[in-house]
């Protein structure tokens, strides 16, 4: 049987030891530091708010920018385009069937097969991989329901829900995880129905609670839903569907529409009509803090809270 032979042991002199450990003690410190200066991953930041102002010209909105103080107005395109909302790192905007920087720049076409319906999408899957979609067809009502397609460029349609005869599935936004979207099964031209959720694939399709909506969107935590019915927001249980209003304190009795929570989760973004125009607003979750973000004359619409730093 062979052995293998021991290796020589190097006797290191005292102060070569010495040395060796204050080495080891200063990588300690500095790596202590290093932590301490960084510390954990920063939390989400409240980034740039997108929404569409209407434009009597071309019967349509057109997407804009704006702090969430409300300044700094920037109009991102002059060509009509709804729905604008942001990718999870908030480098890029969706408009219709287009990316964009919000800048307006590196703009490119997304090529989504509309042969048999309409398609209109709403949000970006945590992942940027996909985008949530709704498809529609007047004269075919067999295409209703909800559909993803691939975010790089508008293929891969792949079709999760089925509308029964007579309804419309209105798609909201995937929770945080990605795991789940939220939608409501409306009736056909009707603003509000019953919510679901259903898995991003498609199954385990179920409703949730009992109060009409016609907008939703997930808290960070991916355990409540802020929920639009008839004018009034909830926070709504996303397992038992329990809900809890959201009043501002300052006026009770204000109608609020469209919310969007802020990406950390500390306030809400939403849309309320002032004198017959509805202006952009945020708030705090608790409906304090209210900031009156628009004032123009024009109707505003497909709000989106991103995490795009403000001055980039």
């Amino acid at each position: 049987m062979s052995t293998l032979a021991s290796p020589a042991i190097r006797v290191q002199p005292r102060t070569a030891w010495l040395l060796l450990a204050a080495g080891v003690l200063l990588t300690l410190l500095l790596g202590v530091a290093v932590v301490g200066r960084h510390g954990p991953p920063a939390p989400p930041f409240n980034g740039l708010i997108a929404f569409g102002r209407y434009d009597g010209a071309q019967d349509e909105s057109i997407p804009y920018t704006i702090w969430p103080d409300g300044s700094h107005l920037h109009r991102v395109q002059a060509e009509a385009a709804a729905n604008a909302f942001w990718s999870p790192d908030g480098r890029w905007l969706s408009m219709t069937d287009r990316v964009m920087h919000p800048d307006g720049t590196a703009a490119h076409d997304l090529h989504i097969d509309t042969s048999r319906m309409s398609v209109g999408c709403v949000d970006w899957s945590p992942d940027g991989e996909r985008f949530l979609c709704q498809g529609s067809n007047d004269t075919d009502p067999s295409v209703r329901g909800l559909y993803t397609i691939r975010a790089t460029d508008g293929g891969d349609l792949v079709r999760l829900t089925t509308a029964p005869a007579g309804t419309d599935d209105l798609p909201f936004a995937y929770s945080p995880d990605g795991s789940t979207i939220v939608f409501a099964r409306i009736a056909v031209g009707e603003p509000r129905g019953q919510l679901y959720l259903v898995g991003a694939d498609g199954t385990d399709l179920r409703p949730l609670g009992s109060i009409p909506s016609g907008a939703a969107d997930w808290m960070p935590d991916g355990q409540w839903l802020l929920v639009a019915s008839n004018y009034r927001l909830y926070r709504m249980d996303a397992v038992t569907g329990a809900t809890t209003p959201v009043v501002q304190p300052a006026d009770p009795e204000a109608l609020m529409v469209n919310p969007h929570v802020s990406p950390d989760g500390t306030r809400i973004l939403f849309i309320s009509q002032v004198d017959g125009q509805k202006d952009l607003f945020q708030m705090r979750l608790d409906g304090t803090d209210v900031i009156h973000l628009t004032t123009d004359p024009a109707n505003e619409y497909f709000t989106d809270w991103g995490v795009h730093p403000l001055d980039g």
